[in-house]
C-alpha cells in the first residue's frame, strides 16, 4: 500500500534583542522578541535587578516601550527578561536573557 500523506517539522526561532533605546526614533525603540511563528500561549515580564516588574504582556506583538509599568522611562540599566510560551507544536518553552536600556 502506497499513501501520498507526508509529514514535516518546522522549527521554530526566536530572536531577542541584548538592548534598545526608549523613546528614540530608531527602529530599536521598544523591546520585544521577533519569532516567525505565532505562539499558541505567551507571556513575556521584564524586571529590574532589584526583583521589581518593569512590563508584563501576554500579546506576543506588544513590546516594552522602557517604561515602568506604563510610567516614567526607566533609568539606563539592564534589565532581566523571561519569556514562556507554547508554540504551535504544544511544546513549553521559557527563555531568559538580560536586555539593557540605552539613552542617546
Amino acid at each position: 500500500s502506497y499513501s501520498n500523506i507526508s509529514a514535516a517539522t518546522v522549527e521554530t526561532h526566536m530572536q531577542v534583542p541584548s538592548a534598545f533605546t526608549p523613546g528614540s526614533n530608531d527602529m530599536n525603540f521598544e523591546f520585544k522578541p521577533l519569532m516567525d511563528f505565532a505562539p499558541k500561549k505567551y507571556v513575556m515580564m521584564v524586571m529590574d535587578r532589584g526583583g521589581r516588574k518593569m512590563f508584563e504582556s501576554t500579546d506576543p506583538g506588544e513590546g516594552w516601550d522602557g517604561r515602568f509599568q506604563g510610567g516614567e522611562f526607566v533609568n539606563e540599566a539592564v534589565y532581566v527578561y523571561y519569556i514562556q510560551y507554547t508554540d504551535y507544536t504544544g511544546l513549553f518553552k521559557t527563555f531568559t536573557g538580560n536586555v539593557t536600556v540605552l539613552y542617546p
